[in-house]
């Protein structure tokens, strides 16, 4: 299992470890560096609407759909910012696109190019 560390420009986010992969898609497990509420910006905010767009996705596709529809692009800056990063064991940075965070403290993310 390989271990990460999730930054978001510069600021340490989580601690992720690796469980699975499946291309494009790689995923594993966080935990948060400091409770959630003291993230800063958006963040928070961002990884409740993760958090609540993959259950209501696997769940309810038209409550998703409504989630969609009321968030809008309450999140564009987040996610479209080249400032997301994993930090491997050996100190080796990797761009990394938004990542998802999901229930149970899963998180899905692909590297960016």
């Amino acid at each position: 299992m390989r271990r990460y560390q999730l930054l978001f420009e510069g600021r340490r986010i989580a601690e992720v470890v690796q469980t699975d992969e499946d291309f494009p898609n790689l995923s594993g497990r966080y935990e948060l560096s400091v409770p959630v509420e003291e993230l800063p910006g958006l963040l928070p905010a961002y990884i409740a609407y993760s958090l609540e767009a993959t259950r209501l996705l696997l769940e309810d596709e038209k409550a998703y759909e409504a989630l969609e529809e009321r968030t809008g692009n309450a999140f564009t800056a987040l996610i479209e910012s080249e400032a997301w990063r994993l930090v491997d064991e050996q100190g080796k940075e990797h761009k990394v696109l938004v990542p998802e965070f999901c229930p149970d403290q899963e998180i899905v993310w692909r590297w960016s190019i």
